[in-house]
Order: structure tokens, then C-alpha cells, then sequence
């Protein structure tokens, strides 16, 4: 009788024991999730205004700021930036449109138009 009551108690300690570590860990667990994510919100604040920051950045070729300005609206930019962003899409669209409309041009295909482009204003900023 006394040996069913110690086997009892012992494995009624083991599962206590058990279920104190389990505790522990998803404390633990539960504690590196929140620095991950901490991380994760840190690095996608520093992205977007390493973004922002090429987007503003007059003297980039104009290819390269649509394509920051693309990934800082996908990140979920907005506001000023996101309008420049839009207003140098727009500006793009109509020289390329513009430019196939040109006889001399309408054989090239969309990205030699606009390689022609970054050409005209890299020789325009001499």
C-alpha cells in the first residue's frame, strides 16, 4: 500500500516537474517571438528610410528610384515620399509613351526605352 502511494507521489512529482520546465520554455519561447519581432519592425524602419532616402536622391538614375520607390510603397510607405514615388512613375510613363510614339523609337520594347531615357538625362545632368 505505502509502495502504491510513494509510486503516486513520485509520478504526480514528475509531471509537476514536467510541466514546470514546459512553463519555463514557453516563457522563453514566448520571450525570443518578441525580440525577433522587435527586430523585425527595427529592420523594416531602417529599410524604408534607406529607401526614402535613395528615392530623394536627385542624382540616382531615375530606374533605380522607381524601383526603391516601389519597394517602399510594397513595405507600406506613404505619405510625401509616396507621392514623389507616384509622380515619378507618372513623369516615366509619359516619356515612354511619348517616346513610342516616335517612328524612329517604335521598335525598341519598353526596357530599351527606358535605358534610352536614363541615357537622355545622364547626358542632360553633364
Amino acid at each position: 500500500m505505502i509502495d502504491h502511494v510513494l509510486l503516486i507521489a513520485s509520478i504526480i512529482g514528475a509531471i509537476a516537474t514536467i510541466m514546470g520546465a514546459a512553463y519555463k520554455l514557453m516563457k522563453m519561447f514566448h520571450s525570443v517571438m518578441s525580440e525577433i519581432e522587435g527586430v523585425k519592425d527595427s529592420l523594416k524602419r531602417n529599410e524604408l528610410h534607406i529607401l526614402k532616402l535613395a528615392i530623394l536622391e536627385e542624382n540616382m538614375p531615375p530606374a533605380e528610384r522607381l524601383k526603391c520607390g516601389e519597394r517602399y510603397i510594397a513595405l507600406g510607405g506613404n505619405g510625401q515620399i509616396k507621392k514623389i514615388v507616384e509622380k515619378l512613375m507618372k513623369e516615366t510613363d509619359d516619356i515612354v509613351e511619348a517616346l513610342k510614339r516616335n517612328k524612329d523609337l517604335q521598335s525598341y520594347n519598353e526596357e530599351e526605352l527606358v535605358k534610352l531615357l536614363e541615357k537622355v538625362r545622364e547626358n542632360k545632368n553633364k
